[in-house]
């Protein structure tokens, strides 16, 4: 956001490790998705979410985060999205990649991203996403043969740290297990009385959603599915 910014007033001088972002009175984690953040705040009668830049002083808990480090934390995210769908399969193969590999791939993965997900622009986003799908749909393969064992979901509700444990993608007795399962593991007062919509990609996503579709089809780059739990009373799509 601050280079595109200062790519439209060069005279305007901002230094990245000074300032904040907020959007409607609210602090913004700059470390999470933009896409997770997008969800969580944007307002119910607009399109788009007001983003504005702070250059006071930080409130208690905002962080400065380097590019650097949103890099190296984009790459554990995708190193434990792997392991935690693959990790049964790490010493023989991972999908159809030895383990000796893996680490090459993701680091294709994460280079093929990083240029339009920290430095983007409509040509980079044209002409890398066919580099970045190669390699990440090796990721995402999946079958009944070799299912996933656990699918990577983080569960955000504002003002609380985001929520993660394992999630099988099937029960004891080999039932897929669904979204609102996956919730009621997390907190079993989540899904009671529709208190709230649960949203990814600014889509209402519905309670019996199985896992494995959500892991394969709403999986953000980092490979893990971002849930936003919004109040219904604030959300609309």
């Amino acid at each position: 956001i601050l280079e595109q910014v200062k790519a439209r007033d060069e005279s305007l001088k901002l230094d990245a490790d000074k300032v904040w972002l907020e959007c409607n009175g609210t602090p913004l984690k700059i470390y999470y998705p933009i896409g997770v953040l997008f969800d969580l705040y944007k307002p119910i009668d607009s399109p788009t979410m007001t983003i504005v830049i702070k250059t006071g002083p930080r409130p208690d808990g905002v962080l400065s985060v380097s590019k650097d480090a949103m890099e190296s934390m984009f790459m554990q995210s995708l190193k434990e999205a792997n392991y935690l769908k693959r990790r049964r399969d790490e010493a023989i193969n991972i999908g159809p990649m030895n383990i000796n590999n893996c680490g090459q791939v993701l680091f294709m993965v994460s280079t093929s991203l990083f240029p339009f997900l920290f430095h983007p622009s409509p040509t980079d986003i044209e002409d890398r996403f066919d580099d970045f799908w190669s390699v990440n749909r090796r990721l995402m393969e999946t079958s009944e043969e070799r299912p996933f064992c656990d699918i990577p979901i983080r569960l955000y509700i504002t003002e609380q740290p985001f929520r993660q444990i394992l999630q099988p993608p099937f029960d004891s007795n080999g039932e897929p297990r669904t979204l609102s399962q996956a919730l009621d593991s997390l907190s079993h007062d989540l899904v009671e009385n529709a208190k709230y919509r649960f949203i990814s990609h600014g889509i209402t996503v519905p309670l019996e959603t199985p896992l494995t579709y959500l892991g394969k089809n709403f999986a953000y780059p980092d490979n893990f599915v971002h849930i936003c739990a919004v109040r219904s009373n604030s959300f609309s799509t």
